[in-house]
């Protein structure tokens, strides 16, 4: 690091495009390793000037020593750890990120990687997060970073939260309690199979309620009526047929037996 002399601060911003990424990797010591096109060109560096650099680099002299100090801890614990980090760039000029920084191990579960992903934070988020650092810096140029992580504790204490929570109340809605998701469930086919038949068969006893009795059709009728008949030969002791009664095949074609022995007169004579 003796051959990295750090800019002076300059009070503009640059801005990252909310559709892009900056992403490095470092060792378990902080050291630069990768850095992608993106955080080159936030940055303002070039590659052979940040790789092999602590990223003591790119550490905004605002950002309080309290934070890092709970980075390295988290991480080196095995603990993702997310954070709204002021940085600031070659030219002097700072930028803000929402950032997550992740690890990654070895055979032996040993951190042998680093990895963080930066994206725009919004603007809510910066304005809590600069007046909180604010803060905590200004405890620790009086009195020292054990004095800072005390107050940043009772904060803490005091907004009933972690400090994970509290960079996630900006992003995730974490501070409003979620619905819980239904739990899926898994069936083998002849499960399925058998609640598909019971499914089929509610469907048609629904059906089956629902239609109307079916009137009966002419030819059923006439079907009745010739049942009828045959049942009355059969029966003993019948009275016999008034004149005026028609029988099945005159109420079926409308001739009287009168009318039918007249007309089989009438063809003898002739």
């Amino acid at each position: 690091m003796l051959d990295f002399k750090k800019p002076d601060v300059v009070e503009e911003e640059i801005f990252i495009d909310s559709d892009k990424v900056i992403m490095c990797k470092t060792d378990k010591e902080g050291i630069f390793e990768f850095a992608n096109e993106y955080f080159m060109k936030i940055s303002g560096y070039e590659e052979y000037e940040l790789m092999g650099k602590s990223m003591f680099c790119i550490q905004h002299p605002h950002m309080p020593e309290v934070i890092f100090k709970m980075m390295w801890e988290k991480l080196l614990a095995k603990k993702n750890f997310r954070v709204i980090m002021k940085n600031i760039a070659k030219n002097g000029k700072f930028y803000w990120s929402y950032t997550n920084f992740e690890f990654k191990v070895d055979d032996k579960d040993e951190i042998i990687a680093i990895y963080s992903k930066r994206v725009a934070a919004n603007r809510d988020s910066i304005d809590f997060f600069d007046k909180l650092y604010k803060t905590l810096v200004g405890i620790e140029k009086k009195n020292g970073i054990e004095s800072s992580e005390k107050y940043l504790s009772g904060f803490l204490e005091e907004k009933q939260m972690d400090f994970k929570e509290l960079v996630l109340q900006f992003y995730d809605n974490s501070n409003v309690p979620k619905t819980p998701k239904p739990k899926k469930v898994v069936l083998k086919n002849d499960k399925i199979e058998k609640i598909e038949k019971k499914e089929i068969v509610k469907k048609e006893e629904i059906i089956t309620k629902e239609l109307p009795k079916a009137k009966l059709p002419k030819e059923k009728e006439i079907k009745k009526e010739i049942k009828k008949e045959a049942v009355k030969k059969v029966v003993p002791n019948k009275p016999s047929k008034k004149k005026d009664e028609k029988s099945l095949f005159q109420r079926l074609f409308g001739k009287t037996d009168e009318e039918i022995e007249e007309e089989k007169r009438r063809r003898e004579k002739s």
